[in-house]
């Protein structure tokens, strides 16, 4: 497998998660849903440094490509994805090597909303961090669900299947 997924959401089950586990399934890579696991805002002091975040930072570096996946909350990514991607900030300060070792590697971003828009500037930060971390940027693709839970529609799993291709 060249790849891992990292979905950051509160609705464990929600659309988001369905389109994740979907693209997974379609791609053959790892997932990851960050709600499983103890991940603590960025702290100057790293306090925070016997959560998660390194673990999950150590399986990452193992993979070629990289999905981050989040709902569209309030025009932004969600905030457990924002805590993760905050605590890259670590990978610069404190383990250095992890950092290093994320260069060269694809980043892809997920999104799902309650419809087909999406804001332009939503991927600017994974475009940003990318970038600060010498990864490359690819692509964005953009998803919705039904407001009430339902499965996800056939149009939005073509999607992700040809998203799926894109990325293998």
């Amino acid at each position: 497998m060249s790849g891992i997924i990292f979905l950051g959401t509160a609705r464990k089950k929600g659309n988001t998660h369905q389109v994740a586990k979907l693209l997974a399934e379609e791609t053959g890579f790892e997932f990851r849903d960050l709600s499983e696991y103890t991940v603590g805002p960025y702290d100057y002091e790293y306090n925070n440094s016997e959560d998660d975040f390194i673990a999950l930072a150590e399986e990452m570096v193992k993979y070629d490509k990289i999905v981050l996946a989040s709902p569209v909350y309030w025009y932004t990514m969600s905030a457990q994805l924002k805590a993760f991607i905050d605590r890259f900030s670590d990978l610069v300060r404190v383990r250095k090597d992890l950092g290093r070792a994320l260069e060269d590697k694809k980043m892809y971003v997920l999104s799902c909303g309650s419809g087909d828009f999406c804001p332009e500037h939503f991927t600017e930060p994974f475009k940003y961090s990318a970038n600060y971390l010498n990864m490359n940027f690819q692509n964005h693709l953009h998803t919705w669900g039904e407001k009430d839970g339902r499965p996800i529609s056939e149009e939005i799993v073509e999607r992700v299947k040809e998203y799926a291709l894109k990325i293998k």
